[in-house]
């Protein structure tokens, strides 16, 4: 009898046991899958991130506010045409806030604007991927992005800006906020 009892709590702890373990151990596929989950929801935050970051830009060309526009960019910036590197100096700034990016032969607002045009976010590995070049060009680090929100939704709506490419521009993260490092 006493065996027989030893045996029966040995046969409940060791299922107890079993459970626990099962309830407590690590799931090897769920946990990659998880994994992969952070890592796609981090970077679409990150994106959503720039793409709001973008569009503050964007809107600030509206606002004629330049000085918002310029406090974002690096000390140093790329073109993204050619790779060739502007200090960000006073007469820079003067120069960039002469020069509005939208049509000046017709009104246009930021209405038009998220009316009229897509935003699109890159990464710095979608990038490599689809333009090689560029990213070997400016030298791009992983979590740098692209905001391409030059392309228009249809080619028949009403163009806002003078040349499109004020609206694309490769951003940084520089602590808390985002920095423009090429345009």
């Amino acid at each position: 009898m006493l065996r027989q009892l030893l045996l029966i709590a040995f046969a409940v702890f060791s299922v107890s046991t079993l459970v626990v373990a099962q309830k407590t151990a690590p799931k090897l596929s769920t946990n990659n899958t998880n994994t992969r989950t952070n890592t796609t929801n981090l970077l679409d935050r990150e994106k959503r991130d720039v793409q709001n970051f973008g569009l503050s830009i964007v809107e600030s060309y509206f606002r004629q506010d330049c000085d918002f526009a310029w406090t974002r960019f690096a000390r140093s910036i790329q073109s993204i045409e050619n790779g060739q590197v502007f200090e960000a100096t006073p007469d820079l700034k003067t120069e960039f806030c002469n020069e509005t990016p939208l049509r000046t032969d017709v009104a246009v607002t930021y209405r038009m604007y998220q009316d009229n045009y897509t935003q699109k976010i890159y990464s710095a590995a979608e990038i490599a991927t689809m333009h090689p070049e560029l990213h070997q060009r400016l030298q791009l680090q992983t979590g740098d992005f692209m905001f391409d929100g030059s392309q228009r939704k249809a080619t028949t709506s009403t163009s806002v800006f003078r040349a499109s490419d004020s609206a694309r521009f490769i951003v940084r993260r520089k602590g808390t906020s985002w920095q423009i490092i090429a345009i």
